[in-house]
């Protein structure tokens, strides 16, 4: 018998505690579809949430994503959070915290560059200092349980459904600004 999996892959919320956009209207629509789809028999089995929900990694910015989009998310979907899996995304960054410093990063040119960057303990951290809060907020949101490979910059997750494993790896690609999420099924 065929197994299926269904999923909901999302993004980009950039929420702020400073805007005036009404935020309510798109995300209604949202839990409306979701409401349809599983009304229809379709329930997921799994959120990806592929960065930037933030707009500036501000801690009051997650605390409202928390109370306003992923607590309604994951009632709407009727998942529990070791359900929902997140990688960062720029937006996510308190990007603030590096301008205050002087060059924090060396100049990089070459793999051998990076390399010496993330084994070097010190300019490492420097480096993470932009995603103190995003980790933070995961950690406190979500519990550190839920990651097989817990690191900076990629986490992995196993969901089953049935005889069906799927694992889903989210890699924080920061370094060149951008997000991804892979899933690779295996049975």
């Amino acid at each position: 018998m065929d197994k299926k999996l269904s999923f909901i892959h999302l993004s980009d919320l950039h929420i702020s505690t400073k805007d005036k956009f009404d935020r309510a209207t798109v995300i209604d629509a949202l839990w409306k579809d979701i409401k349809k789809y599983r009304d229809a028999g379709i329930n997921p089995d799994f959120i990806a949430f592929s960065g930037d929900i933030t707009h500036g990694g501000l801690t009051e910015e997650y605390d409202l994503a928390s109370t306003e989009f992923f607590d309604p998310l994951l009632e709407v979907t009727a998942l529990t959070k070791d359900r929902l899996f997140i990688v960062p995304g720029n937006h996510d960054c308190n990007w603030s915290i590096t301008t205050k410093l002087k060059d924090p990063l060396p100049n990089i040119s070459t793999e051998k560059d990076i390399q010496e960057l993330l084994e070097d303990v010190d300019a490492r951290a420097t480096y993470l200092l932009p995603l103190a809060n995003y980790n933070h907020w995961k950690e406190s949101y979500l519990g550190s349980f839920q990651s097989i490979t817990p690191s900076h910059f990629s986490e992995s997750y196993t969901v089953k459904n049935g005889n069906l494993v799927v694992r889903v790896i989210g890699l924080n690609s920061e370094l060149p600004h951008e997000k991804v999420v892979l899933f690779r099924i295996g049975f």
